[in-house]
C-alpha cells in the first residue's frame, strides 16, 4: 500500500496547489457564467482543508501516531462527498467536456477505494488503531 500513500500525498499537495495556482492565474479557468464561477470557487476552502488533512494523516502515519487511520477516514469521507456532489452538478448541466468532471470522477473513485481498503484493514501498517 505504499503506492496508495504516495498518491495520497500527491493528492494532498494537488488540492492545495490547484487553488494556489488558480488564485495566481497560472491555471486558466474559464466559466460560461457567474454561477459556474461561484460554484467552482465555493470549493476552494474545503479543498484546501482536504489537502491539509491528507497531508496530516500521512504525517501522523510517519510519526507513528495511532490515530492516522481515523484522520484518513475523515479525509476520504469528505473527499467522496465533495467529489460526488461535483459529479452530480456536471451531470445535471450535461457538461461532460469540463475537465473538472474527469478530475472529480478520479478523486471520487480513489477516495472510495481508500475507504473500502481501510474498512477491510488493507491499509494497515504497524501503527494501526
Amino acid at each position: 500500500m505504499k503506492i496508495y500513500k504516495l498518491i495520497l500525498g500527491f493528492m494532498g499537495f494537488g488540492y492545495i496547489s490547484y487553488w494556489i495556482l488558480a488564485l495566481l492565474g497560472v491555471i486558466p479557468i474559464e466559466y460560461s457564467n457567474a454561477n459556474e464561477f461561484a460554484y467552482e470557487w465555493s470549493f476552494a476552502v474545503i479543498d484546501i482543508l482536504i489537502g491539509l488533512m491528507n497531508l496530516t494523516s500521512l504525517f501522523m502515519y510517519l510519526r507513528k501516531n495511532l490515530y492516522w487511520k481515523i484522520m484518513l477516514t475523515i479525509t476520504l469521507s469528505v473527499s467522496v462527498g465533495i467529489n460526488f456532489h461535483t459529479m452530480i452538478y456536471w451531470v445535471i448541466l450535461k457538461n461532460f467536456s469540463n475537465p473538472m468532471w474527469f478530475i472529480a470522477m478520479w478523486v471520487f473513485s480513489y477516495s472510495l477505494i481508500g475507504l473500502i481498503l481501510i474498512s477491510k484493514e488493507k491499509i494497515n501498517g504497524e501503527y494501526s488503531v
